[in-house]
């Protein structure tokens, strides 16, 4: 692992396993509150995966202003849906998550 500092941000280098898999190094779990079988969300925006702890009832409450139609069916609705809105709602949620609201 190869490592370097950027004024507070700390630049880690890893090399990817015949998995796919790497390893959190310590340090950045402790300072993100990441334990052994905590659960993360993983996400990619425009090439860059971010991983976020996983933080049980963080959404609680986040649609209850939202009233449903009940005219519209699950095939109607779905079919409203694009990609594209999918792909922007996620990335709404991810910016909610790490807090840029």
């Amino acid at each position: 692992m190869e490592s370097r500092r950027l004024n507070t941000l700390q630049l880690m280098m890893h090399k990817v396993g015949p998995k796919r898999q790497i390893t959190l190094p310590k340090d950045l779990c402790a300072k993100s509150g990441i334990q052994p079988g905590d659960r993360v969300e993983i996400f990619e925006y425009e090439g860059r995966i971010t991983v976020i702890k996983k933080e049980r009832g963080a959404s609680l409450g986040l649609l209850k202003h939202l009233k449903g139609d009940t005219s519209v069916t699950n095939e109607g609705s779905l079919a409203w849906i694009s990609p594209m809105l999918c792909s922007f709602i996620n990335r709404a949620l991810l910016l909610i998550r790490l807090g840029w609201h």
